[in-house]
């Protein structure tokens, strides 16, 4: 396991920020074989439709559990650094996290992580992170989208990203191979006024 206390260098991209190397490929594993134990269904978009025209991914849920708490307790630590350095929104906790593995065609089209909708309401960030080589498969960039700008994530396995969860992203295509990624919405106590 990577040292937790070790420094997060981070780049702040217009909307996005990022940290590189932050999750260890032991941890990345670790993380891929949680998904596989609780077991990967269809992605649904919303709260129960599948819409493979949207969204074609399977997902696990990974809980908060005695077993998971390093995940939930490592994320949050960062996030909070990130959110620090970029917007000070005020976080308190967040939802379960999710595993998604894209296969060939894989993808998750442009939407937003925030509706009127409780709890959909009360994400402040979407946090991804990328758990696969980025050499292991083609296409699936995960992407941001504001005005004339698109930003591409880094690639390398265990960089982090962190985004207002109004902004526009996707999961492109991917083309070959296989792309897992943990998703993660950090909730603030108010919806956006």
């Amino acid at each position: 396991m990577a040292n937790p206390t070790a420094p997060i260098s981070s780049r702040v991209l217009h909307m996005c920020a990022s940290a590189r190397g932050v999750f260890s490929n032991e941890e990345c594993d670790a993380v891929i074989a949680l998904a596989h134990e609780e077991g990967l269904a269809k992605g649904v978009v919303g709260e129960r439709s599948v819409e493979p025209e949207v969204r074609d991914s399977d997902i696990a849920r990974i809980a908060r559990t005695e077993k998971t708490e390093w995940l939930y307790k490592k994320v949050f630590e960062i996030v909070l650094h990130l959110n620090s350095e970029a917007w000070k929104f005020d976080l308190f906790e967040s939802e379960d996290f999710q595993v998604a593995e894209y296969t060939k065609e894989g993808h998750y089209d442009w939407h937003l992580d925030i509706s009127s909708k409780h709890p959909f309401s009360l994400r402040k960030l979407g946090v991804t992170v990328q758990l696969s080589d980025g050499d292991s498969y083609e296409g699936g960039n995960f992407e941001a989208w504001y005005g004339p700008q698109t930003d591409i994530a880094p690639r390398e396995r265990g960089t982090i990203v962190i985004f207002p969860s109004f902004v526009l992203h996707r999961v492109a295509p991917v083309t070959s191979g296989s792309r897992f990624s943990l998703t993660a919405w950090v909730l603030g106590q108010e919806p956006f006024k």
